[in-house]
Protein backbone atom coordinates (compact mmCIF):
# COMPACT_ATOMS: atom_id res chain seq x y z
CA UNK A 1 0.00 0.00 0.00
CA UNK A 2 0.99 3.65 -0.08
CA UNK A 3 2.16 3.74 3.54
CA UNK A 4 4.47 0.78 2.97
CA UNK A 5 5.96 2.33 -0.17
CA UNK A 6 6.56 5.61 1.63
CA UNK A 7 8.29 3.78 4.48
CA UNK A 8 10.46 1.86 2.00
CA UNK A 9 11.43 5.11 0.28
CA UNK A 10 12.52 6.66 3.57
CA UNK A 11 14.86 3.71 4.22
CA UNK A 12 16.69 4.11 0.91
CA UNK A 13 20.25 5.39 0.84
CA UNK A 14 21.06 8.70 -0.92
CA UNK A 15 22.88 6.78 -3.66
CA UNK A 16 19.78 4.67 -4.38
CA UNK A 17 17.51 7.74 -4.42
CA UNK A 18 19.82 9.47 -6.89
CA UNK A 19 19.79 6.49 -9.28
CA UNK A 20 15.98 6.36 -9.01
CA UNK A 21 15.77 10.02 -10.00
CA UNK A 22 18.28 9.66 -12.83
CA UNK A 23 16.61 6.51 -14.22
CA UNK A 24 12.97 7.53 -13.66
CA UNK A 25 12.31 4.67 -11.26
CA UNK A 26 8.94 5.15 -9.59
CA UNK A 27 8.47 4.35 -5.92
CA UNK A 28 5.88 1.69 -6.75
CA UNK A 29 8.58 -0.29 -8.58
CA UNK A 30 10.38 -1.00 -5.31
CA UNK A 31 7.98 -3.84 -4.62
CA UNK A 32 9.40 -5.69 -7.64
CA UNK A 33 12.94 -5.55 -6.27
CA UNK A 34 14.18 -8.20 -3.83
CA UNK A 35 16.33 -6.20 -1.40
CA UNK A 36 19.55 -7.77 -0.11
CA UNK A 37 20.25 -5.18 2.59
CA UNK A 38 19.38 -5.25 6.27
CA UNK A 39 15.69 -6.07 6.83
CA UNK A 40 15.24 -6.42 3.07
CA UNK A 41 16.34 -2.89 2.24
CA UNK A 42 17.01 -2.22 -1.45
CA UNK A 43 20.70 -1.49 -1.99
CA UNK A 44 22.48 0.27 -4.85
CA UNK A 45 23.53 -3.07 -6.36
CA UNK A 46 19.95 -4.39 -6.11
CA UNK A 47 18.67 -1.36 -8.02
CA UNK A 48 21.36 -1.53 -10.70
CA UNK A 49 20.61 -5.22 -11.21
CA UNK A 50 16.91 -4.43 -11.54
CA UNK A 51 17.60 -1.73 -14.11
CA UNK A 52 19.60 -4.17 -16.22
CA UNK A 53 16.66 -6.55 -16.28
CA UNK A 54 13.83 -4.06 -16.48
CA UNK A 55 11.70 -4.26 -19.55
CA UNK A 56 11.13 -1.09 -21.52
CA UNK A 57 8.71 1.27 -19.85
CA UNK A 58 7.93 4.92 -20.61
CA UNK A 59 8.84 7.67 -18.23
CA UNK A 60 6.30 8.72 -15.61
CA UNK A 61 3.09 9.61 -17.43
CA UNK A 62 3.11 13.12 -18.84
CA UNK A 63 2.56 15.08 -21.94
CA UNK A 64 3.52 13.99 -25.42
CA UNK A 65 6.25 16.59 -25.34
CA UNK A 66 7.76 14.96 -22.25
CA UNK A 67 7.73 11.59 -23.98
CA UNK A 68 9.46 13.04 -27.05
CA UNK A 69 12.07 14.70 -24.82
CA UNK A 70 12.69 11.42 -23.02
CA UNK A 71 13.14 9.66 -26.35
CA UNK A 72 15.66 12.27 -27.43
CA UNK A 73 17.59 11.79 -24.18
CA UNK A 74 17.81 8.02 -24.66
CA UNK A 75 20.79 6.83 -26.71
CA UNK A 76 20.01 4.77 -29.81
CA UNK A 77 19.18 1.19 -29.01
CA UNK A 78 17.67 1.90 -25.56
CA UNK A 79 13.89 1.95 -24.95
CA UNK A 80 12.27 5.36 -24.55
CA UNK A 81 12.80 6.81 -21.10
CA UNK A 82 15.56 4.40 -20.08
CA UNK A 83 18.95 5.98 -19.66
CA UNK A 84 22.15 3.93 -19.63
CA UNK A 85 22.94 2.35 -16.27
CA UNK A 86 26.20 3.70 -14.81
CA UNK A 87 28.94 1.07 -15.18
CA UNK A 88 30.19 -0.65 -12.06
CA UNK A 89 33.64 0.46 -10.89
CA UNK A 90 36.43 -1.56 -12.47
CA UNK A 91 34.17 -3.18 -15.09
CA UNK A 92 35.06 -2.54 -18.74
CA UNK A 93 32.29 -2.38 -21.29
CA UNK A 94 32.37 -3.07 -25.00
CA UNK A 95 32.34 0.69 -25.57
CA UNK A 96 35.43 1.06 -23.40
CA UNK A 97 37.26 -1.56 -25.43
CA UNK A 98 36.25 -0.10 -28.77
CA UNK A 99 37.14 3.45 -27.73
CA UNK A 100 40.59 2.31 -26.66
CA UNK A 101 41.40 1.64 -30.28
CA UNK A 102 43.98 -0.71 -31.73
CA UNK A 103 47.41 -0.87 -30.06
CA UNK A 104 49.97 1.50 -31.48
CA UNK A 105 52.50 -1.25 -32.17
CA UNK A 106 52.98 -5.03 -32.03
CA UNK A 107 51.26 -6.74 -29.12
CA UNK A 108 54.29 -8.95 -28.49
CA UNK A 109 58.02 -8.37 -28.63
CA UNK A 110 60.59 -11.15 -28.92
CA UNK A 111 63.75 -10.31 -26.96
CA UNK A 112 66.68 -12.74 -27.25
CA UNK A 113 68.52 -13.60 -24.04
CA UNK A 114 71.73 -11.70 -23.50
CA UNK A 115 74.77 -13.73 -22.49
CA UNK A 116 74.30 -12.62 -18.88
CA UNK A 117 70.59 -13.47 -18.86
CA UNK A 118 71.31 -16.88 -20.40
CA UNK A 119 73.91 -17.55 -17.70
CA UNK A 120 71.48 -16.45 -14.97
CA UNK A 121 68.78 -18.73 -16.38
CA UNK A 122 71.15 -21.71 -16.48
CA UNK A 123 72.31 -21.07 -12.91
CA UNK A 124 68.75 -20.74 -11.60
CA UNK A 125 67.64 -23.98 -13.25
CA UNK A 126 70.75 -25.80 -12.03
CA UNK A 127 70.20 -24.51 -8.50
CA UNK A 128 66.57 -25.66 -8.39
CA UNK A 129 67.38 -29.04 -9.94
CA UNK A 130 70.47 -29.69 -7.81
CA UNK A 131 69.80 -28.37 -4.30
CA UNK A 132 66.93 -29.55 -2.10
CA UNK A 133 65.60 -26.02 -1.62
CA UNK A 134 63.85 -25.32 1.69
CA UNK A 135 63.16 -22.04 3.51
CA UNK A 136 62.47 -20.80 7.00
CA UNK A 137 61.70 -17.34 8.33
CA UNK A 138 62.26 -15.13 11.37
CA UNK A 139 61.95 -11.47 12.31
CA UNK A 140 64.44 -8.99 13.75
CA UNK A 141 63.94 -5.90 15.86
CA UNK A 142 66.21 -3.46 14.04
CA UNK A 143 65.98 -0.63 16.59
CA UNK A 144 69.66 -0.75 17.57
CA UNK A 145 70.95 -1.06 14.00
CA UNK A 146 68.72 1.79 12.81
CA UNK A 147 70.08 3.97 15.63
CA UNK A 148 73.69 3.05 14.81
CA UNK A 149 73.20 3.80 11.13
CA UNK A 150 71.58 7.13 11.96
CA UNK A 151 74.47 8.07 14.26
CA UNK A 152 77.39 6.83 12.19
CA UNK A 153 76.05 7.36 8.68
CA UNK A 154 76.90 11.09 8.55
CA UNK A 155 80.32 10.51 10.13
CA UNK A 156 81.29 7.91 7.53
CA UNK A 157 79.77 9.99 4.73
CA UNK A 158 82.21 12.76 5.68
CA UNK A 159 84.98 10.22 4.99
CA UNK A 160 83.46 9.28 1.64
CA UNK A 161 81.87 6.01 2.81
CA UNK A 162 78.14 5.45 2.42
CA UNK A 163 76.83 3.34 5.29
CA UNK A 164 73.98 1.00 4.34
CA UNK A 165 72.48 -1.90 6.26
CA UNK A 166 74.41 -4.49 4.23
CA UNK A 167 77.67 -4.28 6.26
CA UNK A 168 75.70 -5.11 9.41
CA UNK A 169 74.09 -8.09 7.66
CA UNK A 170 77.50 -9.30 6.48
CA UNK A 171 79.10 -8.92 9.91
CA UNK A 172 76.25 -10.75 11.66
CA UNK A 173 76.30 -13.52 9.04
CA UNK A 174 80.04 -14.12 9.43
CA UNK A 175 79.76 -14.53 13.21
CA UNK A 176 76.75 -16.84 12.83
CA UNK A 177 78.62 -18.87 10.19
CA UNK A 178 81.54 -19.37 12.58
CA UNK A 179 79.13 -20.81 15.12
CA UNK A 180 77.32 -22.95 12.50
CA UNK A 181 80.11 -23.90 10.05
CA UNK A 182 78.06 -26.28 7.88
CA UNK A 183 76.09 -23.31 6.55
CA UNK A 184 79.37 -22.03 5.08
CA UNK A 185 79.98 -25.06 2.92
CA UNK A 186 79.64 -26.75 -0.44
CA UNK A 187 78.46 -30.16 -1.64
CA UNK A 188 81.01 -32.00 -3.78
CA UNK A 189 79.73 -35.34 -4.96
CA UNK A 190 78.95 -37.30 -1.82
CA UNK A 191 81.02 -35.08 0.47
CA UNK A 192 80.44 -31.85 2.36
CA UNK A 193 83.23 -29.27 2.22
CA UNK A 194 83.17 -26.90 5.20
CA UNK A 195 85.06 -23.66 4.52
CA UNK A 196 86.97 -21.73 7.17
CA UNK A 197 87.12 -18.55 5.12
CA UNK A 198 84.19 -16.21 4.60
CA UNK A 199 83.67 -14.77 1.14
CA UNK A 200 80.23 -13.19 1.33
CA UNK A 201 78.31 -12.61 -1.89
CA UNK A 202 75.85 -9.73 -2.24
CA UNK A 203 73.16 -9.78 -4.91
CA UNK A 204 73.30 -6.61 -7.04
CA UNK A 205 70.35 -5.75 -9.26
CA UNK A 206 71.20 -4.11 -12.59
CA UNK A 207 67.77 -3.69 -14.20
CA UNK A 208 67.71 -5.20 -17.70
CA UNK A 209 71.38 -6.22 -17.47
CA UNK A 210 70.49 -8.90 -14.94
CA UNK A 211 71.29 -9.78 -11.35
CA UNK A 212 74.88 -10.55 -10.43
CA UNK A 213 76.43 -11.78 -7.15
CA UNK A 214 80.00 -10.56 -6.56
CA UNK A 215 81.57 -11.45 -3.23
CA UNK A 216 83.71 -9.71 -0.64
CA UNK A 217 86.74 -11.76 0.31
CA UNK A 218 87.72 -12.71 3.88
CA UNK A 219 85.04 -10.66 5.60
CA UNK A 220 86.00 -12.12 8.98
CA UNK A 221 89.26 -10.16 8.84
CA UNK A 222 87.70 -6.78 8.11
CA UNK A 223 86.07 -4.08 10.21
CA UNK A 224 82.54 -2.93 9.56
CA UNK A 225 83.87 0.30 8.03
CA UNK A 226 86.14 -1.65 5.66
CA UNK A 227 83.20 -3.84 4.66
CA UNK A 228 81.02 -0.75 4.09
CA UNK A 229 83.64 0.74 1.78
CA UNK A 230 84.03 -2.51 -0.18
CA UNK A 231 80.24 -2.93 -0.50
CA UNK A 232 80.04 0.53 -2.10
CA UNK A 233 82.92 -0.23 -4.45
CA UNK A 234 81.89 -3.69 -5.61
CA UNK A 235 78.23 -2.71 -6.08
CA UNK A 236 79.24 0.29 -8.20
CA UNK A 237 81.58 -1.81 -10.33
CA UNK A 238 78.88 -4.45 -10.76
CA UNK A 239 76.41 -1.86 -12.08
CA UNK A 240 79.03 -0.40 -14.42
CA UNK A 241 80.20 -3.77 -15.81
CA UNK A 242 83.67 -3.40 -14.28
CA UNK A 243 83.84 -6.58 -12.21
CA UNK A 244 86.83 -8.89 -12.47
CA UNK A 245 86.49 -12.69 -12.67
CA UNK A 246 87.86 -12.97 -9.13
CA UNK A 247 84.99 -10.78 -7.86
CA UNK A 248 82.52 -13.48 -8.91
CA UNK A 249 84.43 -16.65 -8.05
CA UNK A 250 85.00 -18.21 -4.67
CA UNK A 251 81.89 -17.19 -2.74
CA UNK A 252 80.98 -19.21 0.36
CA UNK A 253 77.65 -17.66 1.42
CA UNK A 254 75.34 -15.05 -0.12
CA UNK A 255 72.95 -12.33 1.03
CA UNK A 256 70.14 -10.83 -1.04
CA UNK A 257 68.35 -7.66 0.04
CA UNK A 258 64.92 -7.59 -1.56
CA UNK A 259 64.02 -4.80 0.84
CA UNK A 260 65.68 -2.19 -1.37
CA UNK A 261 62.83 -2.81 -3.83
CA UNK A 262 60.15 -2.75 -1.12
CA UNK A 263 59.72 -6.47 -0.43
CA UNK A 264 58.82 -7.46 3.14
CA UNK A 265 59.60 -11.15 2.61
CA UNK A 266 61.00 -13.54 0.01
CA UNK A 267 62.19 -17.10 -0.59
CA UNK A 268 65.60 -16.63 -2.24
CA UNK A 269 67.26 -19.16 -4.53
CA UNK A 270 70.59 -20.59 -3.35
CA UNK A 271 73.66 -19.41 -5.24
CA UNK A 272 75.02 -22.91 -5.98
CA UNK A 273 77.45 -24.49 -5.22
CA UNK A 274 76.85 -22.70 -1.90
CA UNK A 275 74.37 -24.38 0.43
CA UNK A 276 72.51 -21.39 1.90
CA UNK A 277 71.46 -17.80 1.23
CA UNK A 278 70.18 -15.12 3.61
CA UNK A 279 67.24 -12.95 2.57
CA UNK A 280 66.83 -9.54 4.21
CA UNK A 281 63.95 -7.18 3.62
CA UNK A 282 62.33 -3.79 4.11
CA UNK A 283 62.32 -2.46 7.66
CA UNK A 284 58.76 -1.62 8.69
CA UNK A 285 57.35 0.02 11.83
CA UNK A 286 55.14 -2.61 13.46
CA UNK A 287 53.42 -2.96 16.84
CA UNK A 288 55.17 -5.45 19.15
CA UNK A 289 54.92 -6.40 22.80
CA UNK A 290 57.78 -5.19 25.01
CA UNK A 291 57.58 -5.58 28.80
CA UNK A 292 53.84 -6.12 28.57
CA UNK A 293 53.20 -2.94 26.56
CA UNK A 294 52.39 -2.46 22.88
CA UNK A 295 55.09 -0.33 21.25
CA UNK A 296 56.17 0.49 17.69
CA UNK A 297 59.48 -0.96 16.56
CA UNK A 298 61.35 -1.04 13.21
CA UNK A 299 60.96 -4.74 12.39
CA UNK A 300 62.48 -6.73 9.53
CA UNK A 301 61.60 -10.17 8.25
CA UNK A 302 64.57 -12.42 7.53
CA UNK A 303 64.63 -15.65 5.55
CA UNK A 304 67.11 -18.38 4.74
CA UNK A 305 67.09 -20.63 1.72
CA UNK A 306 69.07 -23.77 2.42
CA UNK A 307 70.01 -27.08 0.82
CA UNK A 308 68.17 -29.71 2.84
CA UNK A 309 70.57 -32.39 1.60
CA UNK A 310 73.18 -31.17 4.08
CA UNK A 311 71.43 -28.61 6.30
CA UNK A 312 68.64 -29.81 8.56
CA UNK A 313 65.80 -27.52 9.54
CA UNK A 314 67.10 -27.30 13.11
CA UNK A 315 70.46 -25.95 11.95
CA UNK A 316 68.86 -23.47 9.55
CA UNK A 317 66.53 -22.13 12.26
CA UNK A 318 69.37 -21.79 14.78
CA UNK A 319 71.56 -19.98 12.26
CA UNK A 320 68.82 -17.54 11.26
CA UNK A 321 67.88 -16.89 14.90
CA UNK A 322 71.53 -16.16 15.70
CA UNK A 323 71.76 -13.66 12.85
CA UNK A 324 68.69 -11.88 14.23
CA UNK A 325 70.10 -11.91 17.78
CA UNK A 326 73.31 -10.28 16.57
CA UNK A 327 71.35 -7.62 14.70
CA UNK A 328 69.18 -6.96 17.74
CA UNK A 329 72.24 -6.66 20.01
CA UNK A 330 74.97 -5.26 17.73
CA UNK A 331 77.39 -4.79 20.64
CA UNK A 332 78.05 -8.52 20.22
CA UNK A 333 79.36 -7.79 16.73
CA UNK A 334 82.26 -5.97 18.35
CA UNK A 335 82.80 -8.39 21.25
CA UNK A 336 83.04 -11.45 19.01
CA UNK A 337 84.57 -9.85 15.90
Amino acid sequence: NGDTLAADARRLSPAVRKIMRDQNVAADELGAIQGSGIAGRVTRDDLLDYLRRRVARPAVAGTAAATIAAAAASPPGLPTGLRPVPPLPGVFTAADRSSAGAPAGPREEVIPFTKVRKLIAENMVRAKHTAAHTHCFDECDMSAIVALKKEWGPKLAAQGVKLTYMPFFIKASVLALKEHPWVNGEVRGETMVVKRYYNIGIAVGRDEKGLIVPNLKDCDRKSLVQIASEVNDIAARARNDRLKPDDIAGGTFSITNAGVYGAINSSPVINVPEVAILGVHRIVERPVIRDGAIVARPMMNASIGFDHRVIDGELAVKFLRRVCELLERPEMLWFYA
